[in-house]
């Protein structure tokens, strides 16, 4: 009798934790991994992702993509990798291509060395990244243009809608110095971050050519917010009284510098900085890819990768056949408007006008670098 009513309770308790289990896994969370989703997509980029710059834009584009995408009826799954060195991109592409997922977008310029075998390696995910130039940029270096194929997995982007931004922002700058002395400050001196520079000092050219644009520092990287004040103050020790950046966390220490020092503007790049900077920052020249992100993404649900995969597609600040367009591009500081003389505020509205149509056509980085090779951005509007 001692052994039966043993082996009762045992199957009584085996039973109740049966019922229990089976309640638990009814009634638990469903991870990640485990759901459904339309679309899978990895994200990476070097920088933070509370920097109040490029980290930040990016975050606010990639909720904006999706949330549009879910009003549309999808379910989208995003995992973000901030801080993600440039020689680690094609190792971050790994795990999310063994895991299934659709896409691994890098919106950054100066890593196709890394992402462009990555593509070839891995060619059930699709790719994403942007560049300006061929060798070191779109592909490393000693590639010859017979060895280019972007493969069928990968699209590539130009950052044209960003050039604008930055052409319009150097207007702005060349009408409210009062010195004509402009400093221009970057992160790292890729190829891609020399054409946007080049971009804002056409800019100043077209409203003030007496203006001397030789006031340039690299810092060599994205973050050293001490080093961007240290240079704005030796900048301002020469006279410069604007300066220009494209160089995420550095550009606040330069601003903080700016704040206190009455007299000294900046127009800065990326992310809306006069949020932070009212007292200072004149403009910003915007860099919002929710419009890539959310066309790229739509291509996929849709099927319809075929039209970019292969590809070296431009963006622009006007909707194409490919994307959808950058918005805003230059946000004028409501606080500091005054400082602009208002036939500059005129003129810039009239040249965003004529990029809009296209009517202005500057070279763009490759087509200088390379008049030679065949292979270059598409996608312009109006074009063939």
């Amino acid at each position: 009798m001692r052994t039966k009513k043993g082996s009762l309770r045992k199957v009584l308790v085996l039973s109740g934790a049966l019922i229990f289990s089976a309640f638990a896994f009814f009634n638990a969370p469903v991870f990640a991994a485990e759901q459904k989703f339309d679309l899978k997509m990895a994200f990476a980029v070097e920088v933070p992702e509370n920097d109040k710059a490029w980290g930040s834009i990016n975050s606010m584009a990639l909720d904006w993509a999706k949330n549009k995408l879910e009003k549309e009826g999808y379910k989208i799954l995003i995992e973000r990798n901030f801080l993600v060195p440039p020689s680690d991109l094609d190792k971050a592409a790994i795990p999310y291509a063994e895991r299934g997922f659709d896409l691994f977008y890098v919106p950054c310029i100066g890593h196709g060395p890394e992402l462009f075998f990555a593509a070839k390696a891995h060619p059930k995910m699709k790719f994403f990244y942007v560049a300006a130039s061929l060798e070191g940029d779109l592909v490393p270096k000693g590639f010859a243009e017979k060895e280019i194929e972007i493969p069928k997995n990968l699209c590539v982007a130009t950052q044209y809608g960003h050039l604008v931004a930055c052409y319009l922002g150097g207007m702005v700058a060349g009408g409210i110095t009062k010195s004509n002395k402009i400093g221009f400050l970057g992160g790292v001196e890729y190829p891609s971050i020399r054409e946007k520079m080049d971009w804002m000092k056409m800019g100043v050219k077209e409203i003030n050519p007496k203006a001397d644009v030789s006031f340039n520092s690299w810092v060599g990287n994205w973050i050293d917010v001490a080093k961007g004040k240290e240079i704005a103050e030796a900048m301002h020790q020469k006279g410069v009284d604007v300066i220009m950046t494209y160089a995420d966390g550095i550009a606040t220490g330069a601003s903080n510098f700016a704040k206190q020092h009455k007299g000294l503007y900046m127009i800065n790049s990326m992310y809306p900085t006069q949020e932070i900077f009212p007292e200072c920052v004149v403009a910003d020249m915007i860099e919002n890819e929710a419009g890539v992100m959310y066309s790229l993404m739509k291509a996929i649900l849709d099927k319809k990768w075929d039209k970019y995969g292969g590809k070296w597609i431009t963006t622009h600040i006007v909707q194409t056949d490919y994307f959808l367009p950058y918005n805003p591009v230059l946000q004028i500081n409501p606080n500091l408007r005054s400082l602009i003389p208002e036939k500059v505020l005129k003129a810039i509205d009239a040249k965003t006008a004529e990029f809009k149509a296209g009517k202005v056509k500057i070279p763009l980085l490759v087509e200088r670098e390379n008049p030679k090779f065949k292979l270059r951005p598409i996608g312009f509007p109006g074009e063939k």
